[in-house]
């Protein structure tokens, strides 16, 4: 068996994050690789082939690593490359004490509500999730798990921070195994924030869901925000295990998988996510933060052919692509707001006093809990739907833009509110908006789209169009809606008669 090969010492590579290099992420390390049991032979000894254990060998040189693989029986295991991963947000701008907050819908979020009464933002280039809680601030029956550098977190397993604290079900830290997976690099911190900070609890700010909601940990991201596949491989294993025991306590949770990292291809990883598909996950992943065409340069786990898989690049206030991301009008599904993103990070201790922090940051790791959040209301409004339907509705609901034409599925940016309607049967047209950024002469209007239960999207969507003109004779008919939406949506295009403005991108990043 793998534990009789001799191995003592397991290693991780870390590489360091390059702004907006262009390099491929997958750097692998000559003398280490993954090693695993065969499909046929596994299955003599797991109920599924893809259980079969993964585990990193380190070697002192080439000669040695040579050496044992002309002595692996090729019959019985095979080896890959260990595949490097990192978080996908850029640098921190200013650090802001919690004190100087007093409402959780702080003006720093402008990604909850924004307007151009500023001069650099446009007026609904924002999330529209304000009116999205109109009809649900969350459900306990939701579950996020977050794949990350880990969370601050106190002795008692919860974060410290009273936006955060009570939300943690579940926890591993693949990193050292036993331990709380305590984040020493904030950016686990600052992504689950995002997603799920408390509301009106008159402190701090407030995420996606401020509402009830479920959040599970995984570390396996160290201190410099990278970490590789034998680490994720072992935080599958955790994840479904755990995923059994919360269904065996609630059998109605949903579950959603938040990805904020990414990098070079893994088949033994991949393999392990795929089984995630039987408890109808939907996985939401980073386009990355190489301003590349993922179609055409692939980044994992967005392009991972798996149940649901949602892949989401970043957008700026002023409603266009973020300078840093990626995108793919094959691979990437929509656009979030990604840049100067406000959240928390772990605080300060100061002898029995604790500090809160916070502070901003940019990247594709900051757009993915947008959408992780959004999909949990959409689930909370609507719990009858699967992960592929809450993946159709986050797609299909978007505000269409015009920098979003070719560069994501949707051609738009996500929209909670007008998501939550369709999720609930209702008019989606009620979250058009007069979009600064919309197309000069757009019009409003809804048309029938069929659910296509594929993991990567194609050009079924676009078939919607061609009903757009029958579709304005029964402009703003509910009926084609019903609570399990009867695998059928409607599509609007977003926003009245406007202007074309001139759109510029903002030019300000903020580096360490």
């Amino acid at each position: 068996m793998l534990m009789n090969l001799g191995i003592e010492r397991i290693s991780i590579l870390f590489i360091s994050a390059q702004i907006f290099s262009t390099s491929v992420f997958a750097a692998t390390k000559p003398s280490s690789l993954l090693i695993r049991q065969k499909d046929e032979v596994a299955a003599e000894s797991f109920s599924s082939a893809s259980k079969a254990a993964v585990q990193k060998i380190d070697f002192n040189s080439n000669d040695e690593k040579t050496d044992f693989l002309n002595n692996l029986d090729s019959n019985r295991y095979e080896v890959e490359p260990v595949v490097q991963f990192r978080a996908n947000d850029l640098t921190l701008s200013q650090q802001i004490q919690q004190t100087l907050l007093t409402d959780p819908l702080s003006a720093n979020q402008w990604s909850f509500f924004s307007s151009n009464t500023d001069g650099n933002r446009f007026e609904g280039a924002d999330t529209d999730v304000l009116r999205a809680w109109q009809i649900t601030k969350g459900s306990e029956h939701v579950m996020i798990y977050f794949w990350d550098t880990g969370i601050e977190m106190d002795a008692s397993g919860q974060p410290v921070n009273p936006d955060l604290k009570g939300r943690v079900t579940s926890y591993y830290d693949a990193l050292n195994p036993g331990q709380r997976p305590v984040d020493l690099n904030s950016h686990g911190t600052h992504v689950v924030s995002i997603a799920t900070s408390k509301g009106e609890n008159n402190f701090g700010m407030a995420g996606i869901v401020p509402g009830a909601v479920k959040v599970g940990i995984g570390r396996f991201l160290g201190a410099d925000a990278s970490g590789d596949s034998s680490k994720a491989a072992i935080l599958a294993d955790w994840m479904e295990n755990d995923m059994i025991i919360q269904r065996q306590k609630d059998p109605n949770v949903k579950f959603i998988w938040n990805n904020s990292w990414g990098g070079g291809y893994s088949k033994f990883l991949e393999d392990k996510v795929k089984r995630f598909a039987a408890y109808d996950v939907l996985p939401i992943t980073s386009a990355g933060n190489d301003h590349l065409n993922v179609d055409a340069n692939a980044f994992y786990p967005c392009r991972f052919q798996i149940n649901a898989n949602t892949c989401v690049a970043a957008s700026d206030a002023n409603d266009v692509r973020a300078s840093f991301s990626s995108y793919g009008a094959n691979s990437v599904h929509l656009f979030a707001p990604g840049v100067r993103i406000y959240g928390t990070v772990p605080g300060i201790v100061s002898g029995s006093n604790y500090i809160p922090q916070n502070q901003y940051k940019d990247g594709t790791s900051q757009a993915v809990p947008h959408v992780s959040g959004i999909a949990a209301l959409v689930w909370a409004a609507n719990p009858q739907l699967t992960a592929n339907d809450v993946r159709q509705v986050l797609v299909q609901s978007v505000d269409k833009i015009p920098s979003a034409a070719g560069q994501v599925f949707s051609g738009g940016r996500v929209n909670a509110y007008r998501a939550v309607l369709m999720a609930t049967g209702q008019d989606p047209s009620l979250a058009n908006r007069n979009l600064a950024s919309s197309i000069e002469n757009s019009v409003s209007g809804g048309c029938t789209m069929q659910i296509t239960d594929t993991t990567a999207p194609g050009g079924a969507f676009w078939l919607g169009l061609f009903g757009l003109l029958a579709a304005l004779l029964a402009m703003r008919s509910s009926q084609l809606f019903n609570q399990k939406l009867k695998k059928s949506f409607a599509f609007t295009t977003v926003g009245k008669t406007s202007t074309m403005h001139k759109i510029r991108r903002l030019r300000k990043t903020h580096r360490k």
